[in-house]
């Protein structure tokens, strides 16, 4: 069985696919939801609007040290370069975590620098966690790049200004959506991922 099975006649068989992903051992779960089509990654974030809502604590585990970095291994629903990494850790900040993106164009684009933060309700989506690009963290890992803004080089058009949503899945894997953050609450940006947590 492949994860395929669970998106058939342009729907996601939410449920089944939850246990089933809970039920892989790590490299098969990464392999699996980071093969995700862009099709398939819309169908998940629509099933996805009625699942538990997400906590700071299931992106960076509460048992990480402050600075302890967590690797989400993603894919997006770009045409081309769509596999990544979002990288996180506490900070000194509560409620905050920092976090940048490992990925091919980083030389050209930049590191994509961000804060996760809880949602509220007034937000265009509140499942408890948007990774917020309007802001750049105040501390990182000590063997990340350095910060900076996301209007240097082409992250301006990439970073810039965007709010990334997110809804759970299952115990490791989440979905998110992009949206500008200053556009009306219905407005989306026809961008998904798919992230996986390491541990």
């Amino acid at each position: 069985m492949s994860i395929d099975a669970f998106f058939e006649d342009k729907s996601c068989h939410f449920d089944e696919l939850v246990d089933y992903l809970d039920k892989l051992d790590k490299g098969r779960r990464i392999d699996e939801s980071t093969g995700l089509s862009a099709q398939q990654q819309q169908l998940l974030w629509e099933a996805a609007e009625g699942s538990e809502r997400l906590t700071m604590d299931y992106f960076v585990p509460e048992t990480c040290k402050p600075l302890e970095p967590v690797i989400h291994w993603g894919k997006n629903s770009l045409p081309a370069f769509t596999h990544f990494q979002k990288v996180m850790c506490r900070t000194s900040t509560p409620g905050e975590f920092s976090g940048y993106n490992v990925y091919a164009l980083k030389s050209l684009i930049g590191d994509g620098y961000f804060v996760a933060r809880n949602t509220t309700s007034d937000e265009a989506d509140d499942h408890g966690v948007v990774i917020d690009y309007t802001r750049v963290p105040e501390e990182k890992c000590l063997d990340w790049p350095d910060i900076h803004c996301n209007e240097r080089r082409l992250g301006r058009f990439f970073y810039s200004g965007n709010y990334d949503y997110m809804r759970r899945v299952s115990r490791h894997v989440s979905i998110g959506r992009a949206k500008k953050a200053k556009a009306p609450h219905s407005t989306w940006m026809p961008n998904w991922f798919v992230l996986c947590r390491e541990d």
